[in-house]
């Protein structure tokens, strides 16, 4: 036994310790789902599962992932431990975490998290961004503000995946700001200006002398698909959104109202294929509407759907409780479109285990020997119809491994059969007796699984 697990399963024991101990039978089993809170940086956390009958929780850390050499370094009595004595000399590094829950009938075995690595620094998505250690430092270009007119900043930060943005700051006269412990997690950050008169979305297409009423620049590209013009919009300071005009190239002059968005990218699907156009945008604003920008010209293509090849000796394995998901291979997606697979050349429709059969991802599941077979998907637009190559699908049984590596056989138990069970998986080569997972069943593998059940640890 550890023996740091040894003297803190004795002070357990002292009366007054554990504030409510309930009559046990047994030591508590292993805990399950060991897991990081994502994304690892500065220190780890971790979370798991509660362990029946568990009065407290000890948790360890190993640099190889074995509970032999595994360091205690703590104790909880929730089902979350925050590792923040991490030592800063094993940033960069991979390690595993074990936790074991304890009774007063003893230590139960201990269950293990992944392998995975923890970074020094918060996770950030920004270019004029640097980070340490529960920090970040963001640093822009200065405003130029006309003769006799203040400028201040603001700083924002959005959570990457999804979110409204939060002012953490305000009324800055430098362009610097250092956001001292940000929540964890993935962010982006923003730097808006104030003047007298106005505050703009952000200093990359701020107006410099502080005027709220910048033309904003449009862009047009006309190269994609049947009919399609991508439009981009550079937008000015205290922009709210854009009026955008298409004019076509006849000589008629024939100006259209075709939007009116809030977003910087638009698609327009033009009415006629055979001609050009131009396309101008109006940027409003509190203070009014500025001028029209200049007329940008974008040619029209008339291309029909383009779609990826397939890889032929590849087979798409289709797991039995997972299933399968297909992608059609398609380059471009603004058209406007239709979708259809196809199995062995018979159309599909949604019901059963399909789903998708008329949209770009295709979902097979569960998967049965029934789906074997060759998949294609045909898309549709103005200009044709493209068929993909086939996507090979075979029926397979799912590789699930224990999530107790020394109970191999799930009996709930760490006892001989469970060494039967390793032994026929391993000279099957099998993917869960791959304990190390170095792509290989070897007697390495052989011999860290008997450190796991020697030990009875997870």
């Amino acid at each position: 036994m550890h023996q740091h697990a040894l003297s803190l399963l004795c002070a357990l024991a002292t009366p007054g310790l554990v504030a409510t101990a309930q009559p046990c039978t047994s030591p508590p089993p292993a805990p399950n789902y060991v897991s990081f809170i994502e994304p690892i940086a500065c220190y780890p956390q971790l979370t798991w599962r509660a362990a029946a009958g568990a009065e407290q929780y000890i948790v360890y850390r190993s640099l190889t992932c074995h509970i032999d050499d595994a360091q205690l370094v703590g104790t909880t009595t929730g089902l979350r431990f925050d590792d923040q004595e991490f030592p800063t000399s094993l940033y960069g590094q991979y390690m595993c975490y074990f936790v074991r829950g304890v009774n007063a009938c003893g230590q139960g075995p201990a269950a293990r998290s992944d392998r995975d690595r923890v970074d020094a620094s918060p996770r950030i998505w920004s270019n004029t961004a640097t980070s340490e250690c529960n920090q970040v430092t963001l640093r822009w270009p200065p405003l130029a503000a006309s003769p006799g007119v203040s400028v201040t900043y603001s700083v924002w930060r959005t959570p990457e995946f999804g979110g409204v943005p939060v002012r953490i700051a305000e009324n800055l006269t430098t362009p610097v700001f250092v956001d001292i412990n940000p929540p964890r997690g993935w962010f982006r950050y923003a730097v808006s200006t104030r003047t007298p008169v106005c505050e703009g979305p952000s200093v990359s297409f701020g107006d410099a002398a502080g005027n709220p009423l910048t033309i904003p620049r449009l862009n047009a590209y006309g190269y994609y698909g049947c009919g399609t013009v991508q439009l981009y919009i550079a937008h000015g300071a205290c922009t709210t959104d854009y009026t955008i005009f298409r004019m076509s190239n006849d000589g008629s002059n024939d100006i259209v109202e075709i939007a009116r968005t809030r977003e910087n990218i638009y698609y327009d699907h033009v009415p006629d294929r055979s001609r050009s156009y131009y396309y101008a945008a109006v940027a409003h604003t509190p203070f009014g509407d500025t001028e029209r920008s200049p007329w940008e010209w974008a040619w029209v293509t008339e291309n029909p759907p383009w779609l990826e090849p397939i890889d032929q000796s590849y087979e798409f394995s289709a797991c039995s409780e997972g299933g399968a998901q297909l992608t059609a291979p398609l380059y471009y997606t603004h058209d406007l479109m239709t979708i259809q697979w196809y199995k062995d050349g018979q159309p599909l429709t949604d019901g059963g285990n399909l789903w998708g059969a008329q949209s770009l991802d295709l979902i097979i599941r569960p998967a049965s020997e029934l789906d074997n077979g060759a998949y294609t998907v045909a898309v549709t637009n103005d200009c044709g119809t493209a068929l993909s190559d086939p996507f090979n699908v075979r029926y397979a049984q799912c590789s699930i491994c224990p999530w107790c590596a020394a109970d191999f056989n799930q009996d709930g138990g760490v006892d001989g059969g469970d060494v039967q069970a390793f032994m026929e998986a391993w000279e099957a080569a099998e993917y869960c007796s791959d304990v190390n997972y170095d792509g290989g069943t070897d007697g390495q593998d052989m011999s860290d699984w008997f450190r796991w059940w020697e030990g009875g640890s997870c």
